[in-house]
């Protein structure tokens, strides 16, 4: 499901910079010059990973010792989609807040999004891919972590391969959509590679009660993530990932989202931030079987990640089965400035440590930022932890201030 055009903009793309650095959350922009907008128009709200804004996060080579940290080649700024709410002279009030500070030093500007597909659905069906017969590794070896750069191999073959794919669409929602086993995978695998993919020009989008599984290749590259969150906005709320490589995943600075009561199962590696700074995010209740959850400074890996994360809290996680590389932790958890660590608990026999240290990897806990060290409370007090649900009780503010029934 994809709308024309690209939301990055182009040498034709009419942008208008901004008057004045944004501070994070705010809901107005302000342009240095009129910007012709009507209220409903959607608009991209971006800045550009510069020399500045590196040094600014110590993603700079003086600073970390590293180069190629957050690279402008495939990391482009932090972006956001954002609908015209009301407009006052060169003033635009929008209808969810900018959830990091921007700067006009970084190019901070606005211009027209492209015309978004919108109120698409996906609903109650399955989808099973017939498995590749190239080869047949087992597809949790590292053996096989650098097929998908070798011809002639089941990961040269399917690498990339997207099962669900959302880019350019807002307003969307996939419900009680999973994967399965068709007839006659020998393997039983559900998918070649990675399953649904919410891209960065992705926004306000709902994955609702969908359980994804066994991807057949989960090697390097970028494959064999079940859930992919690139984009603004987006909640995922039940369900389950079994058997990926990384089951959930945030990527490419993706923001606003709110993952709530996902069920992850024997991941390969961490359910993690991926690359540049994903920001404001919330992971509401989420259980692991076999799987942790990660947010650290990853340096050179993943092309030049660095840090990955920033003001994420991980509120009320429960550990059924702890994974043998987790040292008994939830949550790994090393993120830039600030990160919030709250509430966790455990089936009998089980750890559920809230750890705000990068563990995993010597090289990269060298990369910690030290101080401020993430927030940690509530170590294994998650069943006592009010609200239950964060999302839930702010979901209930937001019904009642606007005076709404809401279901959930």
């Amino acid at each position: 499901v994809r709308g024309p055009g690209t939301i990055w903009g182009s040498a034709s793309t009419v942008s208008y910079p901004l008057a004045a650095d944004l501070p994070v959350e705010t809901r107005t922009v302000t342009t240095a010059g009129a910007a012709g907008f009507a209220v409903g128009d959607w608009i991209v709200v971006r800045n550009d990973t510069t020399d500045g804004f590196r040094a600014d996060h110590r993603m700079d080579a003086a600073t970390s010792g590293l180069l190629d940290l957050w690279p402008s080649s495939g990391i482009r700024g932090l972006t956001y989609l954002r609908r015209v709410e009301s407009i006052a002279g060169l003033t635009l009030t929008l209808d969810a807040p900018i959830r990091y500070p921007l700067r006009t030093r970084d190019a901070a500007r606005i211009y027209a999004a492209p015309a978004l597909l919108f109120e698409v659905g996906l609903e109650s069906f399955s989808i099973g891919m017939t498995e590749s017969r190239t080869t047949t590794p087992d597809g949790m070896d590292a053996l096989h972590d650098n097929d998908f750069t070798v011809t002639g191999t089941t990961g040269y073959e399917v690498h990339a391969s997207r099962a669900i794919d959302l880019e350019r669409v807002r307003d969307a929602w996939i419900a009680d959509v999973d994967s399965y086993a068709p007839p006659g995978n020998p393997t039983g695998f559900h998918i070649l590679s990675n399953g649904i993919a919410l891209q960065p020009g992705a926004v306000r989008v709902t994955v609702l009660d969908c359980d994804w599984a066994r991807p057949q290749y989960r090697g390097g590259g970028g494959n064999g993530y079940t859930f992919a969150i690139y984009g603004n906005e987006i909640l995922v709320r039940g369900g389950s990932a079994t058997e990926a490589r990384h089951g959930i995943t945030l990527n490419y600075a993706a923001s606003g989202t709110v993952i709530r009561d996902l069920h992850l199962v024997r991941s390969r590696f961490s359910d993690d931030s991926h690359r540049f700074l994903a920001h404001a995010n919330l992971y509401d209740r989420v259980v692991l079987e076999s799987a942790w959850l990660q947010a650290v400074n990853r340096g050179t890996t993943s092309t030049g990640a660095g840090f990955t994360a920033t003001q994420h809290v991980f509120w009320g996680t429960h550990v059924a089965l702890g994974h043998p590389t987790a040292d008994g932790c939830a949550i790994e958890s090393a993120q830039w400035a600030w990160g919030y660590l709250i509430g966790s608990s455990a089936d009998p026999g089980e750890t559920a440590l809230l750890c705000p240290t990068s563990f995993t990897n010597s090289g990269w806990a060298a990369l910690d930022q030290g101080a401020p060290s993430d927030w940690v409370e509530g170590d294994g007090l998650g069943a006592a932890l009010f609200p239950r649900s964060l999302h839930q009780a702010m979901l209930d503010l937001r019904c009642a201030r606007d005076g709404v029934t809401c279901t959930w």
